[in-house]
């Protein structure tokens, strides 16, 4: 577990995070995880995963299927960056 904060030395403002790039998280259910700034590069995922409603759309826009079910996020997952990468449909 990493953390952040503002950079003062002070623990106001720290939050916990983890470094999800390249994790493995096929049929997970994210759907309470807040992920708005996390690195999601290289992330598996099923359609069985569940994401936060804030990221969801993006994350699978930009997503390319790689085999059995199973997805990879190309790019951050989270960031404005526009990727030329096909839409995986949702169900």
């Amino acid at each position: 577990m990493l953390q952040r904060g503002c950079g003062c030395g002070c623990t106001i403002g720290w939050q916990s995070w983890a470094d999800l790039a390249g994790a493995q998280l096929t049929g997970a259910d994210l759907t309470r995880a807040d992920l708005h700034d996390e690195n999601l590069m290289e992330v598996t995922w099923s359609e069985q995963t569940r994401w936060p409603d804030d990221v969801a759309a993006v994350t699978r826009g930009r997503s390319v299927p790689i085999r059995g079910g199973r997805y990879r996020v190309l790019g951050s997952g989270s960031s404005g960056a526009d990727l030329a990468v096909p839409p995986v449909p949702v169900s």
